[in-house]
């Protein structure tokens, strides 16, 4: 059995995706909008996990359930990510020692990259709708999302295509 320089491009594709969402998650870039107050108008960030306003951050506390179920659904996506990436990586070491791999771990990734992105996009669909709700439950008409959103969409889209490859190379 010869060595599939396949296996390492998925590993890499996987990595990619999972650092862009593991940004995305971090970040405080979800949502932006612009507020104006009778001091002035200033740029409002809202992420997951922190909100910030005129460069002043605070952690997001009292959150209502739809951001508690986001918030799950983003690191369950971004924990089966990394299963999928270290499952890459031991089939990688498998092709490496010129040890045969069983079906079941291509299979695996496969389902582990779907999974991962689904999770992920749910999170952002559910965040994307809701937000969209409470900015104009508060009279905000002007927002925009954020990178963040973008980086973790395209993170999301990057480990199942990452998945998609190391299910190929496995073969």
């Amino acid at each position: 059995m010869s060595f599939k320089p396949l296996i390492l491009i998925a590993a890499g594709v996987l990595a990619l995706g999972n650092l862009l969402h593991i940004i995305g998650l971090a970040t405080t870039e979800w949502i932006t909008t612009m507020v104006a107050t009778s001091v002035g108008t200033y740029e409002v960030t809202i992420g997951l996990f922190r909100g910030c306003a005129q460069n002043i951050c605070a952690d997001l506390e009292d959150v209502p359930d739809w951001l508690k179920a986001c918030k799950a659904m983003a690191i369950l996506g971004m924990l089966v990510g990394l299963g999928v990436l270290a499952l890459t990586g031991y089939i990688l070491a498998l092709r490496l020692m010129n040890k045969e791999i069983p079906r079941l771990l291509g299979i695996l990734s496969l389902l582990g990259a779907v999974m991962s992105c689904v999770m992920i996009l749910i999170c952002v669909i559910v965040f994307a709708e809701e937000a969209k709700d409470m900015m104009k439950n508060r009279g905000i008409d002007d927002h925009d999302f954020g990178y963040s959103f973008a980086l973790s969409i395209a993170g999301a889209l990057i480990i199942l295509i990452g998945g998609c490859i190391a299910f190929a190379a496995s073969r």
